[in-house]
């Protein structure tokens, strides 16, 4: 198991070109005119989408009392909901591991980022409430202390991933070097 983790991190490693924590652009980004983003910024994007994603599924697994309700937006019970997003993550955090381009990488994660940041203001919007999302339901129950911080942190990773993916994808004239 440690060596499949070993070949899993030099594997992110090597695909995620530039030097790690330099801004760098890679021959890649360069040859686009892609502004540099850090390597670390695409690993820690990679890492936390795959983290949250099998999160996700460890909650639809163990059978959490919270799956049962229905999404207030989409009016389809949670147990539906969570293992496809689970599953949109986890194929976006492996496109940023193969991706032809840094552009294809940061779009899909900005709009993703964006979905997300709608829907949690959508649901504050109709719903009147910011709940915890149930996404991750069981482990809520094992660690209530959880539930208070869930909402900023997810919040804060979907804005983290957005604004990646924007300084990517706006023209470069907005870019100020």
């Amino acid at each position: 198991m440690a060596g499949l983790a070993a070949n899993l991190i030099q594997e992110v490693n090597s695909r995620f070109s530039g030097v790690p924590g330099t801004g760098e652009k890679s021959s890649e980004s360069a040859a686009h005119g892609d502004p540099p983003i850090p390597a670390w910024y695409w690993r820690t994007s990679f890492a936390t989408l795959l983290l949250v994603s099998v999160l996700k599924f460890a909650v639809v697994v163990s059978g959490s009392h919270r799956m049962g309700a229905n999404d207030p937006l989409l009016g389809i019970p949670y147990r539906l909901v969570v293992p496809v997003a689970a599953a949109i993550e986890i194929v976006l955090a492996m496109i940023l591991l193969v991706q032809a381009t840094r552009r294809l990488g940061a779009g899909l994660l900005a709009c993703f980022a964006a979905n997300l940041l709608l829907y949690r203001f959508a649901l504050a919007t109709v719903g009147g409430t910011v709940a915890p999302c149930p996404c991750l339901g069981s482990l809520v129950d094992w660690w209530p202390a959880l539930e208070k911080w869930q909402f900023p942190v997810l919040f804060g990773l979907a804005a983290f991933w957005l604004a990646g993916g924007l300084r990517v994808l706006l023209p470069k004239a907005t870019h100020k070097p």
